[in-house]
């Protein structure tokens, strides 16, 4: 037991070194990532290290031991983040681990209108779970009336005016709406065909031409 406490003291300290060296030996020391504080450190590390040996390092880590601590930092990292590449790393590492955690809080990253580009990262990461359960959430990302009431109330609708006229923040939208086709589409059934099919009559050009293209991809060809 005091050997264990010395040990986990030992990581910590060279997880939080300046030197990558120490931190990838701190890293060397970890056989699981039970404890809170490691967990916190090394996740850390593995969405925002600026030593990009100690960043896969830690990734590779965190994607062997995600333990329930771990997908809760990540959680963090994504929504609380103001750093784009840490919100984008923790989306992909959530992407990989899957399970009810990462979809539930990666669902909360596309409903987050604070950083545009992590909803659009939050949708493709759905889509790497492949995991069937989450195509009514991407149906309704994909669908134009998700994004219309938050979209009116960004524009001043409801009194709140952020410098975007209507039309350009339909554009972002967009953008986002198109990576939930993309991720329905990379998982694949019937269900899917149907969603896909009637975005080809969509009001927004670009996601027609995005239903279009990914309809010959996912289509059963006909015998």
């Amino acid at each position: 037991m005091i050997g264990r406490w010395f040990k986990l003291r030992r990581a910590r300290q060279a997880l939080a070194a300046q030197d990558p060296s120490e931190r990838k030996a701190g890293l060397e020391m970890i056989s699981d990532l039970d404890d809170p504080q490691l967990a916190d450190l090394v996740t850390k590390m593995a969405v925002a290290d600026p030593d990009m040996d100690c960043l896969m390092a830690a990734r590779e880590r965190v994607l062997k031991h995600s333990t329930p601590r771990v997908v809760s930092a990540l959680r963090h990292h994504l929504l609380m983040s103001w750093e784009m590449p840490a919100r984008r790393c923790a989306a992909e590492i959530l992407g990989s681990i899957g399970g009810q955690d990462a979809m539930y809080a990666l669902a909360r990253g596309v409903e987050d209108f604070t950083f545009r580009q992590a909803q659009e990262l939050c949708a493709r990461a759905l889509g790497k779970i492949r995991d069937p359960a989450v195509i009514p959430l991407l149906k309704k990302i994909a669908d134009d009336s998700f994004w219309y009431p938050s979209r009116k109330k960004r524009v001043g609708g409801s009194g709140i005016d952020i410098g975007y006229d209507e039309r350009a923040v339909a554009r972002e939208d967009a953008r986002v709406r198109e990576a939930a086709l993309e991720a329905l589409a990379s998982i694949g059934g019937d269900e899917v065909l149907a969603i896909i099919r009637r975005h080809i009559k969509d009001a927004d050009v670009s996601v027609r031409a995005t239903a279009e293209r990914l309809l010959k991809q996912v289509e059963t060809p006909q015998a």
